[in-house]
């Protein structure tokens, strides 16, 4: 097994389940249980071949388990939500919501250090996180015990694999805060602030949502393309049903995989163009 290959493989397969599954309880199903396939077969690789030397440990604990384990505990999380989720009212529903974003928030706060540590890019103390000789404690975290064999852990692999999911399903919590209260948000606006309706294809505007997301332009990158088209849904007053299916049919497009983008580029071009005469 090539580790420094997996995540590679990883991404396009979690990429490829979203794709399929539309609905997200079965896309988190599926997700869970690729998930802790592979961390099965990680484990078994690593308890059985080791490491050839610490910097190969650290990459792995630091770069590759927490990524894996946190797309598992996120789907955890998503499960929860749904299965929890009151039907009363939206004023309980908001509230619902609001404690879980608070919850997550608490978690997060409680290991900011480790977060500051690894965006300033620093490395000092590697060896005492990533290293599973270094373990100065036990840790028993709800939803990954199954992942807490002695030869598996380190002091922050899971700790870290929270944060990431943690972080991620905060950004979903917000994006259902937003569509519970914008009904009530749209029926107090002002009637002056105009009303914008999307008249070109739905499936342009998956399009435009892809690039939008792939070039990181929504909170830093953290936003999923499910997150933005439902927000384009919102905004532009649409139903653009299956994305991950009109996604796939982009990808077999015969003269262009880019025909909206492309007419837009050339549109604004000769609208430039136009401006100099």
């Amino acid at each position: 097994m090539n580790i420094r290959q997996f995540l590679i493989s990883f991404e396009n397969e979690i990429t490829e389940i979203k794709l399929r599954e539309s609905n997200q309880k079965t896309q988190a199903l599926e997700t869970i249980n690729y998930c802790e396939a592979q961390l099965i077969s990680l484990k078994a690789h690593i308890l059985s071949n080791g490491f050839q030397a610490p910097d190969d440990e650290i990459h792995f604990f630091k770069h590759i388990k927490p990524i894996v384990l946190s797309e598992h505990i996120y789907c955890e999380e998503v499960l929860k939500y749904i299965f929890r989720f009151p039907s009363i009212d939206t004023e309980t529903q908001r509230v619902f919501i609001l404690k879980q974003i608070r919850t997550k928030e608490k978690f997060i706060l409680k290991h900011q250090d480790l977060l500051i540590y690894l965006d300033s890019g620093c490395t000092t103390s590697d060896n005492l996180f990533f290293l599973r000789e270094n373990k100065t404690f036990a840790m028993m975290l709800n939803g990954t015990s199954k992942f807490m064999d002695p030869g598996f852990i380190t002091n922050k692999d899971v700790i870290l694999a929270k944060l990431l999911a943690y972080k991620k399903f905060k950004n979903h919590l917000h994006n259902e805060y937003y569509k519970i209260t914008k009904l009530d948000k749209y029926q107090h606006q002002d009637n002056n602030i105009p009303t914008l309706k999307w008249t070109a294809s739905k499936t342009d505007l998956v399009e435009l949502a892809y690039a939008l997301h792939t070039s990181k332009a929504f909170n830093n990158g953290n936003s999923d393309i499910k997150q933005i088209t439902t927000a384009f849904e919102n905004y532009f007053n649409t139903e653009l049903g299956d994305v991950y299916k009109t996604f796939s049919e982009l990808k077999y497009r015969q003269k262009s995989q880019t025909k909206f983008l492309d007419d837009i580029k050339a549109n604004l071009k000769e609208f430039i163009n136009k401006s100099f005469r």
